[in-house]
């Protein structure tokens, strides 16, 4: 007879751990037990800029970005400020981690904030608990190491693309964020690169692929 899947093990989060460790069926169910799984509507802020971050998330579904202040005031005014002119550092899109690695570790107020830009679910563990299981489980005890590494290497990935530039970039970002929907004034701060460029960019890729399209169906 065969055994009936938990819940757990359909998540992205699940595959994840999966390949990279060797856990058995007791230690996920531990593991699964420490975390929160939480729905976002578009728009929410999971850190606001200035607070101490004490959680990692893991994005199930969705997309966040972390955002810093980018505009010239005074932040001791009293007035609402939109939090659309607060600049795109990063996007973290589907199947990555999410962690603001300088609030996280020192527990110091963070300079950037977090935000969903869209429906988004994620998974959450706070820095104790991360610390309790990778303490409890040899097999987990890198498990930050390989999330920082993570990061690290889309970031590699980014500048490489950055690099090339033209079509290859947006290739690159496409791939990236694949699935997703995101203003393009997010997309503009994120790349580096104005409005207008990045709209003929689009039109150069959607030329070339059209062009691809042809050749093979001579």
């Amino acid at each position: 007879m065969m055994q009936e899947l938990k819940p757990y093990q359909f998540s992205k989060l699940f595959k994840f751990l999966s390949k990279r460790t060797s856990l058995n069926e007791h230690e996920f169910d531990y593991i699964f037990k420490h975390l929160d799984f939480k729905i976002l509507q578009k728009g929410t802020i999971l850190v606001d800029l200035g607070e101490t971050v004490d959680l990692l998330y893991f994005v199930e579904k969705g997309i966040l970005r972390e955002f810093d202040m980018d505009i010239d005031i005074d932040i001791d005014i009293d007035i609402d400020i939109d939090i659309d002119n607060f600049s795109t550092t990063w996007i973290v899109p589907t199947n990555h981690f999410a962690y603001l690695h300088e609030s996280l570790i020192n527990q110091t107020p963070s300079l950037i904030g977090l935000q969903a830009i869209d429906y988004t679910e994620v998974w959450a563990i706070t820095k104790e608990n991360l610390a309790n299981i990778q303490n409890y489980f040899a097999g987990l005890r890198t498990l930050f190491e390989q999330v920082n590494n993570q990061k690290l290497q889309d970031y590699h990935q980014f500048i490489k693309a950055k690099r090339k530039g033209g079509t290859e970039f947006i290739d690159w970002f496409d791939e990236y964020t694949k699935g997703c929907i995101i203003k393009q004034r997010y997309v503009s701060d994120f790349l580096g690169i104005s409005k207008r460029n990045y709209i003929n960019l689009k039109k150069q890729q959607l030329t070339k692929l059209r062009k691809n399209y042809e050749v093979t169906k001579i």
